[in-house]
């Protein structure tokens, strides 16, 4: 069942069809790197995202994999080549091989000429010092303005 779930997401994030699920727009981005971070030698992009300061949470994804209808899935991280991972009411939350974890990702739009994009983001991550889960589905993040160019910069 929970495959079907997954499926569903990336199905309609891969068509952008925003009607069909209720978003989380609790969060917001922070910031986009504009550093030059890589994973495994490559390229990276940190997409900086929350609620506050104190609660938020850090998309890793390679800079070649930045663009429209990019997306990944990972459980118990089957896939490491993205990472999402939070620190929240003072516990650092991350998908672990050895719990019920994991982890989507999707761009659905991304506009040079207007310079704005879209993610949609689900996650089920584990507390690393209290064992609970953070859990989020279908938060969308609009990317605009500065921290696209930060996103798009090769």
């Amino acid at each position: 069942m929970q495959n079907i779930i997954r499926y569903l997401f990336i199905a309609s994030a891969a068509l952008c069809v925003s009607s069909s699920y209720a978003a989380d727009n609790s969060m917001k981005v922070i910031n986009v790197t504009d550093f030059k971070f890589t994973l495994k030698d490559k390229p990276t992009v940190l997409i900086h995202f929350g609620e506050s300061d104190t609660n938020h949470c850090t998309a890793t994804v390679y800079r070649s994999k930045v663009k429209s209808g990019y997306t990944a899935s990972s459980s118990k991280r089957s896939n490491t080549d993205f990472s999402i991972n939070c620190d929240w009411n003072r516990d650092y939350f991350v998908e672990s091989s050895n719990h019920h974890t994991f982890t989507d990702i999707a761009i659905t739009a991304l506009d040079k000429k207007s310079k704005s994009a879209s993610m949609l983001i689900s996650f089920k991550l584990v507390g690393t010092s209290t064992g609970v889960y953070l859990e989020r589905h279908d938060v969308v993040l609009p990317i605009s303005g500065k921290q696209f160019e930060n996103l798009t910069i090769k």
